[in-house]
């Protein structure tokens, strides 16, 4: 037999019918209607203030007690769980960048090439949550990340120096073509603050004599593949028929932007050898010519004599320049203009086999530097030459562009060192025209890549 619930129309089964523990829970609730009363109350949720029930309890009052005491709990939602794994995951990744749990790219072989895409260390502060967040170019925290342009010879990243060890462990004093052979038999020299020359112990051969250093700036040597015997350090000083390279020293600095409207004008590119402490100085300047399109190498990063270093300050100043210059663009140099032309074979190779960078020189001067010297860099600053002005400097590129001999390019040496080096490049650029050169930025006019 079975009856019904008014109120939800369920049958309920004769108590014949059912198990002795819903015959038990039947008689309880027909002999308390109190207790049936709050148990059907409660899974309807209809318990009104004071706890009486709105409606009249009912013989389903069993049924829904039964429902109410089995009812299962709702499933979680995907989404949620979904959700809370990605959190945890999150804290853990976090937390394990933090420790540096995470292998680096520094962890490479050091026969390999250096991976500049390890940016350099950053300070963890709660401001850059505590090192993950790189900072903004050009801000004072992100400033921080390099070294300051004094003294010359920053401190080389650890990536360095295991390439340097490596090389050097696998070269030998006896054997020249092995890859830092210099470094044992070139002796490191003293800047003379009275001339501004490398003074090198006594007796040291300053040309391309094989037990020479081969100096640029004390004996004009120059690596030609004559003197560099197959070892791979060739210099770059002379330009191909008709070209004439465009290319400048010393900036970003507040001049080029003169120098950058003037290029966009002409529709040219130029080549710019940079000082890596002036482009974090002046980032957005940087950022300008790359997005220009012109192509960027290296000057070193405080502007120092190369010769007068250690090997790894020789290290700090080539590694941080490149590393900004990667920073910013992504790109790793490929040629480098040593200060003051100062180079010998020991700078060559740590140039060349550490870092992987051509020695740029040149082959006319405009003697630019002594117009104005406000934005000079330096561990010491030639000084100015009495007499000579910007009219004087025009005279000296003329003079290079009227030569009648085209059949051996000129790479100059200029700089956007002032205002006045830019005015002197500008007024001579017709001439360059007038006079039939293919102007160029250092590369093209080469045929040769513009990085690594």
């Amino acid at each position: 037999m079975s009856f019904k619930g008014f109120r939800t129309g369920k049958s309920i089964k004769s108590e014949a019918e059912e198990p002795s523990e819903e015959l038990s829970l039947l008689k309880d609730s027909l002999s308390n209607p109190g207790r049936r009363r709050s148990y059907e109350s409660a899974e309807d949720g209809e318990i009104e203030e004071g706890g009486h029930s709105s409606f009249l309890p009912t013989t389903t009052s069993t049924h829904r007690r039964h429902q109410f005491k089995f009812k299962r709990p709702a499933k979680k939602s995907p989404t949620i769980l979904i959700l809370t794994c990605l959190i945890i995951l999150s804290v853990t990744l976090i937390i394990s960048l933090y420790l540096g749990l995470i292998p680096s790219f520094e962890a490479e072989h050091p026969s390999h090439q250096i991976n500049w895409n390890r940016p350099p260390p950053r300070n963890r502060q709660w401001s850059n949550y505590y090192g993950l967040l790189r900072p903004k170019i050009g801000s004072k925290e992100w400033k921080m990340l390099y070294p300051p342009s004094k003294p010359a010879g920053p401190r080389p990243l650890e990536s360095w120096i295991k390439r340097y060890d490596y090389l050097r462990s696998i070269s030998s004093s006896n054997q020249l073509d092995s890859p830092l052979s210099t470094t044992w038999t070139n002796p490191q020299a003293k800047l003379s603050m009275q001339t501004g020359l490398a003074e090198y112990p006594e007796g040291t051969i300053f040309n391309s004599d094989p037990n020479g250093i081969c100096s640029y700036r004390r004996a004009s040597c120059l690596r030609g593949e004559t003197e560099d015997r197959g070892i791979g350090l060739q210099d770059i000083w002379l330009g191909k028929n008709h070209t004439w390279s465009i290319n400048f020293d010393d900036g970003p600095l507040p001049p080029s932007t003169s120098l950058y409207k003037f290029l966009d004008q002409q529709d040219e590119t130029a080549t710019h050898f940079w000082v890596g402490s002036n482009v974090r100085d002046y980032p957005e300047l940087a950022l300008q010519a790359w997005k220009r399109g012109d192509h960027l190498a290296v000057h070193t990063w405080s502007h120092a004599h190369l010769t007068t270093l250690s090997d790894f300050e020789i290290l700090g100043e080539l590694g941080w320049t490149i590393q900004i210059i990667h920073d910013l663009t992504g790109l790793v140099p490929l040629y480098y203009r040593p200060p003051y032309g100062d180079v010998d074979n020991r700078v060559r190779a740590l140039a060349k086999h550490v870092f992987g960078l051509t020695t740029t020189l040149w082959n006319c001067d405009s003697s630019d530097w002594s117009l104005n010297q406000t934005f000079a860099l330096g561990d010491f600053l030639d000084p100015p030459m009495n007499g000579f002005g910007v009219q004087e400097s025009v005279g000296m590129i003329n003079g290079h562009i009227n030569q009648p001999d085209k059949s051996v390019g000129k790479i100059i040496l200029e700089h956007e060192l002032s205002f006045e080096s830019v005015e002197a490049f500008k007024l001579t650029f017709p001439n360059l025209k007038q006079n039939s050169w293919s102007t160029c930025n250092l590369a093209d006019c080469l045929d040769l890549p513009w990085y690594q």
